[in-house]
């Protein structure tokens, strides 16, 4: 939990891609090979790790299973691939939000679900996901994520492009049970299903949206 990202002056690193698997997974391994190969070398066991070891604008391709990611502050770009919608999961593991991406910085998803984020109970806007720079996600499920303000699944503030993306039972307790909106966002061949607010139970658009 807290800040993941670069953190003052620092030696010269790899440049990924890096790994998570939830098998022969340890954060102590180098994290630049899907699988063990010897002392030290094999993939990270927590997507937070991967994150750390990263350099702005790497990629992180995360194996098939179920990952931790609680309140995870961004201070770089990142790509977070993973290997299927409903095969690679974040799970915030109730309560907590999955992560906060601060405006100037880049947060790319693919390919994985998003859930169980809740931040109920006075913990502002956005259950799973506030995005106050760039975010991008395609093919890429948010579920069962909480928050009794606005966005369960996904606050965004600043840019969003949304593709073949899936908001699927979120709630927000007064605006955007799935996704609320205050910047500006595109959304292509993407559902909303089972959501729930007061008001705006799918999605509620205070900015520009297309």
């Amino acid at each position: 939990a807290g800040l993941v990202g670069d953190a003052g002056p620092r030696a010269a690193q790899a440049a990924g891609p890096w790994y998570v698997n939830t098998v022969g997974g340890n954060d102590t391994n180098n994290c630049l090979a899907p699988a063990p190969g010897g002392a030290g070398v094999g993939p990270c066991l927590t997507v937070g790790a991967a994150i750390g070891k990263a350099t702005s604008g790497d990629t992180v391709i995360i194996a098939a299973g179920t990952y931790i990611t609680q309140n995870i502050t961004l201070t770089k770009s990142i790509n977070l691939a993973g290997v299927g919608q409903t095969l690679t999961v974040l799970s915030a593991n109730n309560p907590g939000r999955h992560f906060f991406n601060p405006p100037a910085h880049t947060l790319t998803m693919t390919k994985l679900s998003v859930r169980n984020a809740n931040i109920s109970g006075g913990g502002g806007v956005a259950g799973a996901v506030l995005n106050q720079g760039t975010f991008i996600a395609s093919d890429v499920e948010f579920r069962d994520n909480r928050t009794d303000s606005i966005g369960g699944g996904l606050y965004n503030s600043g840019s969003a492009y949304l593709i073949r993306t899936a908001f699927l039972k979120n709630g927000g307790g007064t605006f955007g049970g799935g996704l609320g909106n205050g910047g500006t966002m595109f959304i292509v061949d993407s559902e909303f299903l089972a959501n729930d607010a007061t008001n705006g139970g799918g999605l509620t658009n205070r900015g520009g949206a297309s």
